[in-house]
């Protein structure tokens, strides 16, 4: 899955995100995924994350209005996916806002 994706820390993706925030106002996935990321630092930092903190922070990706994702929230999105992966966790097998 990162197989020729280039990676990036939360502290990387937040920096980009508080820039874009700021630099594109009136679009919402900037500021929908910086809460996202600060939860995901914070669980980074932790020795354990357990599969139900692992749960709440993708449950936060659900209750985004599909209209309000964008190709940056959902590079963020795979790289927590691939996170919990790397940890052994079960992840979700597709994206909160594919089409059903």
């Amino acid at each position: 899955m990162t197989s020729g994706m280039f990676w990036m820390t939360p502290a990387q993706l937040l920096d980009r995100f508080e820039y874009q925030a700021v630099q594109n106002p009136s679009d919402p996935q900037f500021s929908k995924g910086i809460p996202i990321i600060h939860r995901w630092a914070m669980l980074c930092s932790t020795e354990n994350v357990s599969q139900a903190q692992f749960g709440e922070l993708i449950r936060r990706f659900e209750a985004i209005d599909r209209n309000d994702v964008g190709s940056q929230l959902y590079d963020l999105w795979i790289h927590v996916v691939v996170w919990g992966e790397r940890l052994g966790l079960a992840v979700p097998d597709r994206h909160p806002w594919h089409r059903r």
